[in-house]
Parts: structure tokens; sequence; C-alpha cells
């Protein structure tokens, strides 16, 4: 947490306010950043869709880079 901190540029008790442990804000983030996976593959076009839920697709949507 004092890394985050560090990097956020704010306090320790400020992150500990928000989030009461280091597992909790990490969950928060994965659950963030898989809505946001879930939201870009549901806007895809229907093949997109097909190959972001199999792992074909790279970021964007485009197709995955060998």
């Amino acid at each position: 947490m004092g890394a985050i901190s560090h990097r956020l540029g704010a306090s320790s008790g400020s992150i500990y306010h928000r989030f009461p442990s280091r597992n909790a804000l990490l969950g928060r983030l994965w659950m963030q950043k898989a809505a946001q996976f879930a939201g870009r593959c549901t806007a895809a076009p229907r093949d997109t869709r097909i190959r972001c839920m199999d792992g074909s697709a790279g970021p964007g949507g485009s197709e995955a880079e060998d």
C-alpha cells in the first residue's frame, strides 16, 4: 500500500480509508478491469465478440499478434 500511495501522491491513510486492505483494493481493480473488458467485448461486432471471448482478439478488438 505504501508504494501505491507514493505513486498516487496520497497518504497511506487516505488509501486505507477507501480500501481496508490490499486485497480489497486489488479486488476492486480486478472487478473494474473485468467490467471494462466485458463492455468492450459486448460493444464489438459479433465476430469480434467471439474472438474476444476465445482470446484471439487483441486490444481494441483487433486480431492478436502472433
